[in-house]
């Protein structure tokens, strides 16, 4: 949704993010680093509610969502912690997004999904944003 004099786009698509997982509670702590420019009051409780929603599920340790540049605007992590999965997942989403196109020029990257021994990491990325989402796969 977009508001006049806005030069960004607000399209965010973490409301088409299916999160699967089977876990226990987590932290609910919520805190915005950088305003999301040009979000009108409707989309920012649209993209509220969707990040509610997804930690609701069981599991998920985390939200994350960071800009184009890779900087955590919206996570309930610590800082620390925040930047460095920012900048690790930003710089890995962008090298596979480059190499889906490199063997296809049509295609784009749509979802990227890690799994480790310890987490599961599914990053959504959008033209201005990046939504990372870390569950615990074991439970």
């Amino acid at each position: 949704m977009e508001r006049p004099n806005c030069a960004a786009t607000n399209s965010i698509t973490i409301g088409q993010t299916r999160v699967h997982s089977t876990s226990q509670a987590k932290k609910t702590e919520k805190f915005w680093r950088h305003p999301i420019p040009c979000m009108d009051k409707e989309a920012m409780a649209e993209v509220e509610e969707t990040l509610k929603r997804i930690q609701a599920h069981k599991g998920v340790i985390a939200t994350i969502v960071i800009n184009a540049e890779g900087i955590p605007i919206r996570t309930n992590l610590d800082n620390s912690t925040s930047v460095q999965y920012a900048g690790l997942l930003h710089q890995l989403t962008k090298k596979a997004r480059s190499t889906v196109r490199d063997i296809d020029p049509q295609n784009d990257l749509t979802f990227l999904r890690i799994r480790s021994k310890k987490h599961e990491i599914m990053v959504a990325p959008d033209k201005e944003y990046l939504l990372i989402i870390i569950q615990n796969p074991c439970e």
